[in-house]
């Protein structure tokens, strides 16, 4: 079956004839995924809380104390000066370097998730883009049948041959399909700015150039998209990097209830007498870091229990989208022959230009074998973006 729809896909795609555009999907979308400014700009801003963090790890600057004091009644002055460094206990500094390193890590995973989602999202976009200009195609291939038959029964009413309601039919006909033709082009056109708004670019140009051929694509066993979706879902990434970085902060304030410390230099002149010493300071814990170690434990537990939700939406969306292009399969295996081993609309554009039927059966057909032949690329259209959808992490 699958082979066989293989074929049938490839035998669409050539009906539409040699294309003019001169970009395959996989540049187009390369293309397409170079500028990503909301990102990288996300990263700087990243990059600055890391800065953040790097300065929280590192010691305090040190204390420069000086004093001058004088006597009443002549007794003389007082001179006092010193220098001291203050540090927490030292076993805070190595969970705040780890806090540094899992942060840059993160990032790292977190931008190329992001970037790899951006080019999924893009990926779905184009595929029904793709399927937006075939529908447009076929209405306009209808258009034009109609317009050629429209010509013909102006030339036959005008000699007398063929009636106004004859007139009438083909008019409204032309209406409806220019309708129709309306609503495909500004699909076509919403398309085109939901591509531009999400690769924020202008791709005009691009799209432009592009072939309708879609990108080769298959249903991805379910064992292997659970692998992929782990490890490159930016969601599930996130909450990981979460519960490590709250794991390590809960560290720190553990860390943090241990007393800090003081160390330094004093220097004393009084009354023309020198004094050196040295001074040590303790600085004892806040109840508030047991607290806080205790709302980080929690943090990660809630981003835990978060990435468990977030497996099993996916897994609940893998089996809806393989049921679905499944069934979308099967109504394409079913229809393929019917459309793509013969040109119905122009036997019957024949067989009404013969006179074997007439001008309301020619309209009746031609809107039955048309509207089948829509849902038939939409099936198609739908099928390829369930692919997409389904190969998120393929690439």
């Amino acid at each position: 079956m699958k082979k066989q729809l293989v074929f049938l896909l490839a035998a669409g795609a050539l009906s539409f004839g040699p294309s003019a555009h001169a970009m395959t999907f996989d540049e187009a979308l390369a293309a397409l995924s170079g500028s990503q400014p909301t990102i990288d700009s996300e990263v700087l801003a990243a990059r600055a809380g890391i800065e953040s963090l790097k300065a929280d790890a590192s010691l305090p600057g040190p204390e420069v104390e000086f004093s001058y004091e004088w006597g009443l009644h002549g007794i003389g002055t007082k001179l006092n000066a010193g220098v001291s460094q203050s540090f927490d206990w030292p076993g805070v500094y190595s969970a705040r370097h780890e806090a540094v390193k899992e942060a840059e890590q993160a990032l790292v995973d977190s931008e190329r998730a992001k970037r790899r989602e951006l080019s999924a999202t893009l990926r779905s976009l184009l595929v029904d883009y793709i399927a937006a200009r075939r529908t447009l195609a076929a209405l306009n291939e209808v258009g034009s049948v109609l317009d050629r038959q429209e010509q013909l029964i102006r030339r036959g009413y005008e000699g007398g041959e063929i009636s106004i309601l004859d007139v009438n039919k083909i008019t409204i006909a032309q209406a409806s399909i220019h309708h129709e033709i309306h609503l495909a082009t500004s699909r076509v056109e919403d398309l085109e700015g939901s591509i531009s708004e999400t690769s924020e670019m202008d791709t005009r140009e691009i799209l432009s150039r592009l072939d309708d051929a879609y990108p080769v694509m298959s249903i991805p066993d379910e064992e292997q998209y659970v692998r992929d979706m782990m490890a490159k879902d930016s969601e599930i990434i996130a909450n990981a990097s979460e519960v490590r970085q709250a794991e390590i902060s809960a560290r720190i304030e553990r860390r943090s209830n241990f007393p800090g410390f003081s160390a330094g230099y004093t220097y004393s002149l009084e009354q023309g007498e020198t004094f050196n010493g040295f001074s040590i300071g303790m600085t004892l814990p806040s109840r508030a870091n047991v607290k806080r170690a205790a709302a980080a434990r929690l943090q990660a537990e809630a981003a835990a229990m978060a990435s468990i939700g977030v497996v099993a939406t996916r897994r609940a969306q893998y089996h809806a989208l393989v049921a679905s292009a499944r069934q979308l399969e099967s109504e394409i295996n079913n229809l393929g022959p019917v459309f793509e081993k013969c040109d119905n609309i122009k036997l019957l554009e024949k067989a009404y230009s013969a006179g074997q039927i007439s001008l309301l059966d020619f309209l009746q057909e031609l809107e039955y074998f048309s509207q089948a032949r829509l849902n038939y690329l939409e099936d198609i259209g739908q099928y390829h973006v369930t692919l997409a959808k389904l190969n998120r992490y393929s690439f």
